[in-house]
């Protein structure tokens, strides 16, 4: 049969009148753009006509809307076509660069015709790079845009009028935190550019395929105060062309809305008329005798004919073949001529079955898909007139054609389709090659959608834990589930592609269109789809949570937590309980992450009244584990060390359990570990933290060694925790490493995702300053306050009840250093700033905050009798003394130090008033303290023991006390170390380290 087989010449007939329409088209847009819309089934001609149109126009831009995913990938895919023009594109080039570089992360190509703006961002940063997004802007603005004025006046004017003076700084900040008004500005650069084009007066036709593809329903866009689709959009950028054609072919009919938006002329494409036929097959070279049964047959369908011609020359057609052929349908037509076509094509009926599971092929892929393949079959296999090259090194089946295969296969669907996933799976892993993947996921729908699309989840999920998020993204981008529900799953898997990319906004989107899907899937099978919906609103609200819109997030969760319920009114089903335990856990976090612990912990009991009594799977082990390590922070940030160490060593026990099964995070034992380590630094038991934290920083590396995007950060925790903890006990040189090594691992996480990270930036720069004051590097540790406290602003600016405390605390500390510099106003207005703040959050949750109170009032008190103004300072210590004596009453390992630090200043403070004997008490009472705290921590509480003896000390001097007790109290102090005694008295402030908890 190989004789047989010779390229076929592809056939345009019987379209005269639709090459008339186009040549009048083209006459009248000289004086008004002329839109045009072109609908016909599918099979019905559409592309070729434009492939038609196209070769009778020369400067013809012609785009497949189907094979570009997004109205960003389409708008490159026209600036590609208009540079192999030869359009030079200056204004949609600058920012289409712009968008590379500094936004996505990749070095711009010098492609032909378009690397005109390629020297002039290859040497500046990635804006992720920088830890303030904001400051970067302006710093990139600022050395930009003189080289953009100098060399390319045009275009910075246009941007100037559009942007105003600050232009660079504008498109960048749009397209980090407004991407849809980016998307209008770069389809108006891209129109400016074509308008502007030097061969103006020669027609220029854009023709945009299987316009079906583009989304009519949501609008992002508004335009001339109307919201507007994706699909309106593009007609408005058509209608708006000088001197062009703009046509798009769908499937569909006009969308009625369009009507208001612009003008567009709607023909549709029709059958072949005889004539038409007959010339067609006359061209193919069909014997006439033929012809009048053909046609009476095919009805005049393309392709039809085209599948009748390609089987005129696999055999020798008789008329009782093509009688044969008849049917009461086209539909029954095309699939008795596939049928025999394919009998007759002789081997390739294997290729093209495989073929038609697979949306995009190449030989390679095919060969994996079908083993036997020769590149024999494969050359004659590309000849048939349904195998159709895509133009991107793929080829796919003429959509009516898979259509036919997957008819055809009828009950061998399944088996065929496992039989295709499987070889492609099987390829996949041995070249590592998740393109395959994708395909084999795709083919999977088609016998087990519920397998696939559960596959799909898991594997892309397991690709970015093991920070694999190439490959995870390369088996999206070759994932074509076809369903409504697969293509809810397409967005669900791209949102979670986006977010390891640190793609916030594009992640949103995707979160959105998902839950639009499932929204719909629920019209339609409430009691199979509402629990799908809870999944989307949940991880929609950590996302915008992250970006600080705190009102849209709770109302997210808040709808999560009532469909739950309702479904489990309804059905008590397992899905059902497991939804509403999900969603009540993110709830949880989200209240713990906003201050609002008690609601936080009834919603995190009701979640584990309902996780304990589900049947057990992976979800439902690891999350009570979670939540206890939840509710072990919330009882430490309450004052309540026992209750605390219990739930962690509960949850240490938990894991333990747990940690040989599959799917189990490895990382849940160093969280466990990682909180005892807390406990014991914060309840000065020093031995027992060093012993833990030495195995949550030895889990730490070798977690982030192995899976570096999963346990980056909790490594980062780790280092940070462990720092504070060596410079409370001294070991300073270690701590600046540790504090050192947090901090890097932050600001490199913050580089791709600083929506996320920057918080832990602002939090390690917090106890980076703390130690550079301790250790009189006085003006390094302001700059590195500075650059905290502008962080903290920025982020309560965002999201004021996530990071008001954290603000409040840096202040409080940053107070320190302002009263020992002799700053006093300076010291005294941040630190009226952060009780503010404190005294709000008490009268929302006092349990939680009254520990912060005290401590900005005690650093307040110690300003106040600096400047002399003593009735303030002790109106203030006075207070603060109550706070603590109700906190240490109720947690004496937790703040009896704090209490005595507060005692050692009102013992200042009633010497400078002339209260001796009180000021005598005071000490003696801190003293009673530290006696038996320096027994069970001496490497914490010596140095605070020092300084009150040496307070003391000084007292019974300017008490001229008799020199016995004096040379008991030097004796004291030489017995810790001390052999020169103070020559004044010395305050305790608070310094207030931030820990991932908090």
């Amino acid at each position: 049969m190989w004789e047989r087989y010779k390229p076929i010449k592809r056939v345009f007939v019987n379209r005269e009148s639709y090459i008339d329409w186009m040549n009048d088209a083209l006459s009248r847009c000289h004086e008004e753009s002329v839109v045009l819309h072109l609908k016909g089934l599918g099979g019905i001609g559409k592309t070729s006509l434009f492939e038609h149109w196209k070769g009778m126009v020369q400067n013809t831009i012609l785009l497949d809307c189907s094979r570009e995913t997004t109205l960003f990938d389409r708008l490159d895919g026209l600036a590609r076509t208009s540079a192999w023009l030869g359009i030079r594109l200056p204004r949609f080039d600058l920012l289409w660069t712009l968008r590379l570089r500094f936004v996505k992360g990749l070095q711009p190509t010098e492609e032909p015709g378009r690397s005109w703006a390629f020297d002039l961002a290859k040497a500046l940063p990635f804006v992720g790079s920088m830890v303030n997004i904001s400051k970067a802007i302006q710093v990139i603005g600022a050395k930009l845009r003189p080289q953009v004025q100098r060399r390319f006046g045009a275009v910075a004017d246009w941007l100037q009028t559009r942007l105003g003076k600050n232009y660079v700084e504008k498109v960048l900040e749009l397209l980090w935190k407004d991407p849809h008004q980016a998307e209008f500005l770069f389809v108006d650069a891209l129109l400016e550019d074509l308008n502007g084009r030097k061969q103006q007066h020669q027609p220029l036709l854009v023709l945009l395929d299987h316009f079906e593809t583009i989304d009519t329903e949501q609008h992002h866009w508004q335009y001339n105060d109307q919201k507007i689709s994706e699909a309106e959009l593009w007609y408005i950028f058509l209608s708006n062309l000088t001197n062009a054609v703009g046509v798009t072919a769908s499937r569909r009919g006009l969308p009625p809305s369009l009507k208001a938006v612009v003008a567009v002329e709607e023909v549709e494409l029709t059958e072949l008329d005889e004539a038409g036929s007959r010339d067609l097959l006359t061209q193919r070279g069909v014997s006439p005798e033929l012809h009048t049964q053909i046609v009476s047959i095919s009805g005049g369908n393309p392709f039809i004919l085209s599948a009748i011609c390609d089987l005129a020359e696999c055999c020798s057609l008789t008329g009782a073949d093509v009688e044969s052929l008849r049917a009461d349908t086209l539909e029954q037509v095309r699939l008795k001529t596939w049928r025999r076509l394919l009998s007759l094509a002789e081997g390739l009926l294997e290729f093209v079955d495989r073929a038609g599971l697979i949306p995009l092929f190449d030989q390679k892929i095919l060969e994996v898909a079908a083993p036997s393949l020769r590149t024999d079959h494969w050359i004659r296999l590309t000849k048939l007139s349904f195998v159709q090259d895509r133009g991107d090194g793929y080829w796919e089946l003429h959509a009516l054609a898979r259509d036919l295969v997957l008819a055809e296969l009828g009950d061998q669907l399944p088996k065929l389709a496992n039989e295709v996933a499987n070889r492609l799976e099987e390829a996949s892993a041995e070249m590592s090659d998740y393109r395959l993947m994708g395909l084999a996921l795709t083919v999977r729908e088609l016998a087990d959608p519920e397998t696939a699309y559960a596959q799909a989840k898991d594997t892309v999920n397991n690709l970015t834990l093991h920070d694999r998020d190439l490959d995870a993204l390369a088996l999206v981008q070759f994932i074509r589930f076809t369903s409504e529900e697969g293509q809810a799953m397409n967005s669900r898997l791209r949102a979670v592609i986006h977010l390891a990319f640190g793609r916030v906004v594009e992640a949103e989107s995707d979160f959105r269109q998902c839950l639009q899907l499932y929204r719909k899937l629920v019209s339609q099978q409430p009691d199979v789809y509402l629990p799908e919906i809870v999944w989307p609103l949940t991880n929609l609200s950590f996302l915008l949570t992250n970006m600080g819109r705190s009102a849209e997030a709770v109302a997210a969760l808040r709808e999560a937590v009532h469909v739950s319920e309702e479904l489990v009114e309804k059905t008590s089903s397992e899905a059902a309980r497991e939804a509403l335990a999900y969603s009540l856990r993110h709830f949880g976090n989200f209240l713990t992450r906003t201050g609002q612990f008690s609601d936080a912990i009834t919603v995190y009991k009701r979640a584990m009244q309902i996780y304990e009594a589900l049947p057990s799977s992976t979800l439902t082990v690891v999350s009570p584990l979670d939540i206890q390590l939840s509710l072990a922070r919330i009882s430490l940030l309450s004052s309540k060390p026992d209750e605390a160490e219990e739930l962690y060593y509960e949850a240490l026990a938990r894991f333990n359990e747990l940690k040989g099964q599959p799917n189990i995070e490895q990382g849940g034992g160093m969280l466990c570990l990682a909180g005892l380590t807390l406990l014991f630094l914060l309840t000065s038991r020093v031995e027992d933290a060093e012993e833990t934290g030495r195995e949550v920083i030895r889990l730490g590396k070798a977690l982030a060694k192995e899976t570096p995007h999963a346990y980056k950060v909790a490594l980062a925790h780790s280092f940070n925790l462990y720092g504070v903890l060596h410079r409370r006990t001294s070991q300073l040189a270690g701590a600046e490493l540790e504090l050192q090594e947090a901090l890097s691992i932050y600001r490199d996480l913050a580089e791709n995702t600083p929506d996320v990270y920057i918080q832990w930036v602002a939090q390690a720069l917090n106890n980076q300053a703390i130690l550079l004051r301790q250790t009189d590097r006085i003006e390094r540790a302001e700059a590195v306050y500075h650059e905290a406290l502008e962080l903290y602003r920025q982020l309560v600016d965002k999201s004021p009840d996530l990071y008001r405390r954290h603000l409040a605390a840096t202040l409080t500390s940053y107070s320190v250093l302002l009263r020992q510099s002799g700053r006093l106003s300076e010291a005294e207005s941040v630190l009226r700033e952060a009780l503010a703040i404190r005294r709000r959050l008490t009268s929302k949750e006092p349990e939680f905050s009254l520990l912060g109170v005290a401590r900005s009032l005690n650093n307040l008190g110690v300003v106040l009798a600096a400047a002399k103004r003593l009735s303030e300072a002790t109106t203030a210590f006075q207070e603060t003394l109550r706070l603590y004596k109700i906190l240490a009453a109720k947690a004496p390992s937790l703040h009896l130090g704090g209490l005595t630090s507060i005692l050692n200043n009102m013992g200042i403070l009633h010497r400078q008033r002339g209260q001796l004997i009180e000021s005598e008490q005071a000490y003696q009472e801190a003293l009673e303290y530290l006696e038996d705290l320096v027994q069970k921590a001496p490497e914490f509480f010596k140095p605070k023991l020092t300084q009150v003896l040496g307070n003391f000390l000084l007292l019974c001097k300017d008490r001229r006390k008799p020199a016995q007790e004096i040379v008991e109290l030097q004796n004291r102090l030489e017995s810790i170390g001390v052999t020169k005694p103070p020559d004044k008295e010395e305050w305790s402030e608070c310094e207030e380290d931030l820990f991932w908890i908090f």
